[in-house]
């Protein structure tokens, strides 16, 4: 056989064949099922415990170890030498070898695997989430090619602040906060910062906006002043879009002289929050006025994120097409698929899901996807450890993902917010006040406020902190009204503090929320139910009012 190489057509007719003077084609179902799997793995490889559980099931004889090197070994009867230039096996993967294969035809040829029959439930429910979203699944292969992962994070420079006024003893003092508010931004994994040292290079210059565009080839700038006045210091701080010279916001802020010796001043929190806050805001703006495919790479993640987090479902709707988009212009950037499983698990979470079982999937194909394109990434791993935990109920999964990431990144704060409530609804309540705590002082993105104190209110709850947790959903509230996990834990609180007819109102805007919303069903399906934590919770639901 002089074969060269081999073609795969996922949508449509599915076929598996080589070219060459002999050509043959590969028609056992599962044996195409397994290109299929491979073809669209993150660097085409998947660990054999998965590909045996997608197509044998966890109940066959041995797990499906010897069926799935029968299959393996069929494929290498089939194809020959070519087997090895298209597949590599080792004792824990298998690995398809693009350089080797040529994907053909895209979802215009038909749907996802047609003609394809596995019957085993976790392989059924994959190929339905595929069909049902066939630009995702085609975006799933354009990720097939090894290009380099694109960045779509905007950056930008913090330069100096110039020192007017005062004695010469705070002349520093500009230098040193725009360093400090550096630092701070730099927690996130949203923004690209250029280094404090660069910034002072070019601060020295006479300043001209295209130069520093050019020079540190970045979006944005954060230009500003510092003044002395008695005992206080007043910043006044601009924020500046490079490329077009438009200013997006200009605040003034103050400080206590004597907290500058601090690290990480409540001055710098509330900067670095501001800043992080109008870029965002920004973004969201200007993609409400075209479509995602017009925006540009640094605008598209932070629009989608600000409008998955604004308080309207409209918003939220639209930001997963801009997260879809950001997908297929980055397909191997771990984040953009994780922030895409984020989307899928609120929606699961809050009762906002149409098809649950579906989305739960997609949200679980996702997050292993980020995690396989960027295994060091502490937010992919953060992300999959919250769909374990909150849609799988999989506890021990979750801590074991939620702790490799703090063990990449001690800093963060969805992580320590994301272990802190899982704590909380196994009974550690101690462990889960602290880490929530701690979660908040970390988070550098203020439009995550809301879902932060919402989940810091259940930590607090889960302590017997009634009034802590009151203050924190009422302080959600006034950020988010769409969040139904705060309705339920203010219902809850207020019931147990006997405010009965205010529980009974927080009960009643729930089920607004959420109107096929009960107690069975909480129980049936939030990760706290099968703790005590989850059973008090119930019992002051009921108390409140909410249907069994």
């Amino acid at each position: 056989m002089n074969a060269e190489t081999l073609e795969i057509a996922l949508f449509g007719p599915c076929f598996v064949r080589t070219t060459g003077s002999s050509p043959l084609t590969i028609t056992g179902n599962k044996h195409r099922a397994l290109f299929a799997l491979l073809a669209t793995a993150p660097s085409g490889v998947r660990t054999r415990a998965y590909l045996q559980e997608m197509l044998w099931g966890k109940s066959s004889f041995d797990g499906g170890r010897q069926s799935l090197r029968r299959a393996l070994s069929d494929i290498r009867k089939c194809l020959g030498p070519l087997f090895e230039q298209v597949i590599l096996t080792s004792h824990s993967d298998v690995t398809l070898r693009f350089s080797a294969v040529r994907l053909i035809g895209d979802s215009s040829r038909g749907p996802f695997l047609d003609g394809v029959t596995v019957r085993e439930p976790a392989f059924t429910r994959w190929v339905d989430a595929m069909r049902r979203e066939p630009a995702v699944a085609a975006q799933t292969l354009a990720s097939t090619d090894a290009g380099p992962c694109s960045d779509l994070r905007p950056s930008i420079a913090i330069l100096p602040f110039q020192f007017v006024l005062g004695g010469t003893d705070h002349r520093g003092i500009g230098d040193w906060l725009a360093a400090d508010v550096s630092r701070f931004l730099t927690r996130s994994s949203l923004l690209s910062v250029i280094s404090h040292l660069s910034c002072r290079e070019m601060a020295s210059q006479d300043l001209v906006l295209s130069d520093v565009r050019r020079n540190l080839s970045v979006d944005y700038c954060v230009t500003g002043s510092v003044r002395p006045v008695a005992d206080k210091i007043l910043v006044d701080v601009d924020l500046c879009d490079t490329s077009s010279g438009r200013v997006l916001v200009t605040r003034r802020f103050v400080g206590r002289l004597e907290e500058m010796i601090g690290l990480n001043t409540e001055l710098t929190v509330e900067m670095g929050q501001s800043i992080a806050l109008a870029l965002i805001q920004d973004s969201a703006a200007v993609s409400w006025r075209c479509r995602p495919t017009c925006l540009d790479d640094h605008r598209l993640l932070l629009s989608g994120i600000g409008l998955m987090h604004q308080p309207t479902m409209a918003g939220f709707a639209r930001s997963r097409s801009l997260f879809e988009e950001a997908a297929r212009r980055s397909p191997r950037n771990g984040e953009v698929h994780a922030w895409l499983a984020k989307w899928y698990v609120l929606s699961v979470f809050n009762g906002w899901s149409p098809d649950r079982a579906a989305d739960t999937a997609r949200a679980e194909s996702l997050a292993k996807r980020a995690v396989s394109l960027d295994p060091q990434n502490a937010f992919c791993r953060t992300i999959d450890g919250f769909v374990q935990g909150t849609l799988l109920r999989r506890w021990e999964a979750a801590l074991t993902r939620y702790a490799d990431a703090l063990d990449t990144d001690p800093n963060q704060p969805f992580a320590w917010l994301l272990k802190g409530a899982l704590h909380a609804f196994t009974g550690d309540s101690d462990m889960a006040v602290s880490h929530v705590d701690w979660a908040r002082r970390l988070s550098p993105m203020d439009p995550f406020k809301p879902f932060f104190q919402s989940l810091s209110a259940t930590a607090h709850f889960a302590q017997g902190n009634d009034y802590k947790a009151l203050d924190l959903v009422n302080a959600s509230l006034e950020g988010d009204r769409r969040l139904a996990s705060t309705y339920r834990v203010r219902a809850a609180v207020l019931q147990r503090l006997g405010r009965d007819e205010e529980a009974r109102a927080a009960a009643r805007a729930l089920l607004v929320r959420q109107p096929g919303f009960t107690v069975s069903g909480y129980l049936r399906r939030h990760p706290a139910a099968a703790f005590p934590a989850g059973q008090e919770m119930a019992s002051a639901l009921r108390g409140a009012g909410i249907p069994e």
